[in-house]
């Protein structure tokens, strides 16, 4: 299995099973109603592939990386997120949001 898919795998798993985890910014944009946890989750577990993975400058990721997936939002509508897996207080791995947007 090519190295992505499976990363997809792994993240899909994290982000069915836990609750999502994400930075302050994706914080404000929900706040602001942009867009809801739920269309995070459905992303994530719908998307098909990961659209790239780039060196993780904070190195906090397990993997050293970050990635940006690419799926739908909750209204069907193309929509991404990135970021990467981290260990919890709990030395856990969960998966952090670093942000997320509407695509085009």
């Amino acid at each position: 299995m090519w190295i992505w898919e499976k990363a997809l795998e792994i993240i899909k798993c994290l982000v069915g099973e836990k609750d999502i985890q994400y930075s302050r910014k994706v914080e404000n944009f929900i706040d602001e109603g942009c867009y809801t946890t739920e269309d995070l989750r459905a992303c994530i577990l719908a998307a098909v592939r990961i659209r790239k993975c780039e060196p993780d400058v904070l190195k906090i990721s397990v993997d050293g990386r970050k990635c940006t997936i690419l799926g739908r939002d909750t209204f069907g509508r193309p929509f991404y997120t990135c970021g990467k897996i981290v260990l919890d207080r709990n030395d856990e791995r969960q998966y952090f949001i670093l942000t997320a947007h509407e695509a085009d």
